[in-house]
């Protein structure tokens, strides 16, 4: 892909843009340019001055797509500086992945191992660390060193490290013995050192979740946990700092823009974009810093947290620096010296259809133009080729792209960015497929933190029902203290049929459950009489039901597995296509769940698998691969879902991941016109539609598939008892895999003793980032501060309130709390269609803050809500 910087020697702009740079004039506006067009001046500039290039740009969903592309364009890996979370409250909690992060490129830069560097506004605005705190306060180990143990733990106290029994995640330390293990920030694994008395014997890597060391390191280099370094107190300890102290802990003013490089070339992404987001920025924290000063929390002196947008640019003049503009602005951050105008276009992406890549083409080379077009993979390169050569059109594949095609000529190459484009008298046009996102790939880190469990339960309330394992079905008073025997003791008050009164002591709450049953009205539930038979023969009825119904579903299982099913052929290229085309990293679970169903799907048997994984850890990646296993044999596929809004929500991924591939999808639910039904269940009996996704209107009587070959069942438990008697009929003699975040008893059990076979996806998704926690006192104004704050970075809002009555009066208080903000209401008390109506806008965006019950557990992924 590097060729394609070649491009730029025919562009004047970009010539006349290298030489002002080179020769001091800066700064200089460079205007025409789409953020394809950006990207690529950018990854020139890289390559032609041989210096760092630093990106800054208005937002992180920027900086990660101008960063796909240049590192499309050099190869070169992208150093990322975002704004971290200032934590002014006591009592706050949170996670320090974007300071580490920060941290990591700080030194990065510091050791001129940073060559790309992309950075938001905010974050370099920020005040952090000065770079001499951060030269002095590294902690280097040599394996051929000699130490005192007791001074290098309290080195690392000093730089904010918490020691531990063992390490599990970064920022911690443990010393066993003469044994020292340490988690620096940056650092992709722990570091085990092992000392013969005070010489370093052994030194290298482990793995946090074995323990295991892999691998021997010749110097280790332990980076501050914390951009706010400890102070030792009176008693000779180091005592972490909250962020309001941070001003007062540096005396100088210094921020990440600081920490650059100097020889860098600084360009700035719409820099009028950017100075207005920053402005708005620090608006937005100076009325933090107000409430801070209110309270007493900060004194005037020390209540600087940022630097002003004019400071800023005084610093990044010191560098190289340019302005890569759509168009020339008179609200530049600084008069420019030079102003260019560059006269390129950028084009739309070809996406699936090789069609379309073929018409654009056929007009290229009559035009007389060369062309480069990029796709996905190798088997798409050889694709589009054979299309072309049908309709007598000369190209040539080179997948690695090692020259620019000649004029009239036609170079299909592997890559992607995330547009097309080309310049105004420059002889050679890019096309490309899109999709150009930020992909994953890398070394996972498997935290023993990341899959530990939180486990929960919920207190009896005065009136709930409850049932004893001998006494049956009463409802709870309260506690009560008696004395018995000369002993207070606790007992629970349960009260039963007539004046019926039962005390259990506290210590045998075993012995109850709380009432789940099938949606009587509390209030008039027939209580059981203490003492009486009907509680045994209920139990009697229910033990007869269970083994009916036990004998029925293996009775049922048993015929699936006598039951011949379909043999789906093994993997073919366009399989393997698709699946190269997930733009993250998969999780070693997700594999192994790919590998098991495929293998049940190959098997001439019926599959009924159980895929059970908690919410965005990547079920409908693996479902969505198994339903392109479906049709590429010729068969059809159903997802069924519980919900209309879950159901739209799968055919837009489905669209969205099937959008290279010629699959039909449809999706059949109520909020359709009868006319769009009309067709797709046409297109269903037909055999045209490939995938249908829809909701239990998918399984009437009316819906009938040609030739259907797998099953998918999103939350198979969140249907009732008669669509799940249409589902047991579905699945008699087709592949069935269920997804779930939470299985029933009875479908877990069915797994664990081996009736349904069971693949659980337990490892969190590479890069997820963690969820930030704050414990303390309610605090309207912090309630405020995190709504306005999600708000200003383009985020929505989950206010979660589990209470019905006054859920009104809640949003009615958010509402007053943020009144620029659109705030709603959700509950599952709702109409059905006044509830998904709600989602619907909350998803399409029209709602900032939802207060909802705790239904947004149901499944939906909305990913702007942070």
């Amino acid at each position: 892909m590097k060729q394609l910087l070649n491009i730029l020697n025919t562009v004047p702009e970009f010539a006349r843009l290298a030489a002002d740079l080179e020769s001091g004039r800066s700064p200089v506006e460079v205007a025409g340019l789409s953020p394809v067009h950006r990207a690529h001046f950018a990854a020139g500039l890289l390559e032609r001055l041989g210096c760092p290039v630093v990106l800054v740009c208005a937002d992180e969903g920027e900086c990660a797509r101008l960063c796909a592309d240049v590192t499309a364009l050099t190869g070169e890996g992208a150093t990322i500086i975002g704004a971290r979370e200032f934590l002014f409250h006591d009592g706050a909690v949170a996670s320090r992945q974007w300071e580490h992060q920060r941290l990591a490129a700080f030194h990065a830069m510091a050791q001129g191992r940073a060559r790309l560097i992309a950075a938001t506004i905010e974050g370099l605005l920020q005040r952090t660390l000065p770079p001499g705190e951060l030269a002095a306060h590294l902690v280097e180990v040599d394996a051929k060193g000699s130490y005192d143990l007791d001074e290098l733990t309290d080195r690392l106290a000093a730089l904010g490290y918490t020691r531990c029994q063992q390490v599990e995640g970064v920022g911690q330390f443990a010393l066993r013995g003469g044994i020292l293990d340490v988690f620096s920030p940056g650092a992709d694994d722990p570091v085990r050192i092992e000392f013969w008395d005070r010489d370093v014997d052994s030194m290298g890597p482990f793995d946090v979740s074995s323990q295991r060391r892999a691998g021997r390191l010749d110097k280790a280099v332990f980076l501050p946990v914390s951009e706010l370094l400890p102070v030792r107190d009176d008693t000779e300890n180091w005592t972490r700092l909250n962020d309001r102290q941070l001003p007062a802990r540096y005396e100088a003013l210094a921020t990440a823009a600081h920490h650059l490089p100097p020889d860098a070339v600084v360009c700035l992404s719409e820099s009028s974009r950017v100075a207005e987001r920053g402005k708005n920025w620090l608006w937005q924290l100076n009325e933090d810093v107000k409430t801070l000063l209110e309270n007493g929390a900060v004194d005037g002196k020390h209540a600087v947290f940022a630097a002003g947008m004019d400071d800023l640019m005084a610093v990044l003049s010191d560098h190289a620096l340019c302005f890569l503009d759509s168009f020339t602005t008179s609200a530049s951050p600084l008069p420019p010296k030079d102003v260019l105008t560059a006269q390129g276009r950028q084009l739309s992406s070809f996406g699936a259809s090789l069609d379309a890549a073929a018409a654009d083409l056929t007009q290229l080379q009559s035009a007389g133009a060369a062309a480069v077009v990029l796709v996905g993979s190798e088997q798409r390169a050889l694709n589009l080729q054979s299309l072309l050569r049908e309709r007598k059109i000369r190209s040539a594949v080179d997948f690695q792209l090692h020259d620019l095609p000649q004029p009239g000529g036609i170079t299909i190459a592997v890559g992607g960015l995330s547009a097309g484009f080309d310049y105004i008298g420059c002889p050679c046009t890019v096309l490309t497929e899109g999709g150009n996102e930020p992909r994953r790939k890398g070394k996972r880190l498997k935290h023993a933190a990341d899959r530990r469990k939180v486990d929960s339960f919920t207190d009896l309330s005065p009136g709930d029902l409850i049932v004893h394992e001998h006494h049956g079905i009463g409802r709870f008073v309260g506690m009560v203290k008696m004395t018995v025997d000369g002993v207070d003791k606790d007992y629970v008050k349960l009260a039963y049929a007539g004046a019926d009164v039962l005390y259990l002591p506290a210590t045998q709450l075993d012995a109850i459950a709380k009432y789940i049953g099938s949606g009587d009205d509390p209030e008039t539930k027939k209580l059981s009489k203490l003492g009486g038979t009907d509680w045994e023969k209920a139990k009697t009825r229910t033990r007869k039901a269970v083994k009916d119904l036990a004998k029925g579903l293996i009775q049922l299982y048993a015929q699936r597995q006598r039951q011949p099913g379909y043999p789906f052929a093994s993997d073919s290229p366009w399989q393997q296509e698709f699946e190269d085309d997930f733009p993250y990293d998969e999780t070693e679970d997700q594999l192994r769940s790919i590998r098991e169903i495929k293998k049940d799907m190959e098997a001439p048997r019926p599959m009924d698998r159980l895929l059970c994984g908690d919410v965005g850890y990547g079920k409908t990646e693996v479902a969505l691969r198994a339903v392109m296993k479906c049709v590429l044999d010729g068969k059809q596929a159903a997802i069924l879902v519980p919900t209309t809004v879950l159901a739209r929500q799968h055919y837009l991924t489905a669209r969205s991941r099937f959008a290279k591939y010629p699959v039909e999808i449809e999706v059949v639910s109520r909020f359709r016109t009868p006319a769009q039904m009309k067709k797709a269940l046409a297109g269903v009996e037909d055999g045209s539609v490939d995938l249908l996704i829809g909701t239990h209107r998918l399984l009437q009587k009316d819906v009938e598939f040609k030739d259907l070959g797998l099953v998918v069942i999103d939350e198979e438990q969140r249907f009732g008892v008669t669509h799940k008697e249409k589902i047991k009929q579905l699945k008699k003699n087709v592949d069935v895999l269920t997804l779930t975040a939470t299985p029933i008893p009875r479908t877990l059990h069915m797994s664990l003793i081996g009736i349904r076979d069971m693949s659980v996806l337990e490892e969190p998704p590479l890069d997820r980032l963690p969820i930030q926690t704050y414990v303390m006192e309610y605090n309207e104004e912090m309630v405020r501060e995190a709504i306005v704050r999600e708000l200003a970075r383009g985020g929505q809002v989950y206010y979660v309130f589990n209470r019905v009555k006054q859920i009104a009066d809640v949003t009615a208080k958010i509402a007053s709390l943020v009144p620029d903000a659109f705030v709603e209401f959700a509950h599952g008390q709702m109409k059905e269609r006044e509830l998904e109506e709600i989602m619907y806008r909350f998803i399409n965006g029209e709602i900032d803050v939802l207060v909802s019950t705790t239904i947004i557990e149901t499944g939906l992924d909305i990913s702007n809500v942070n």
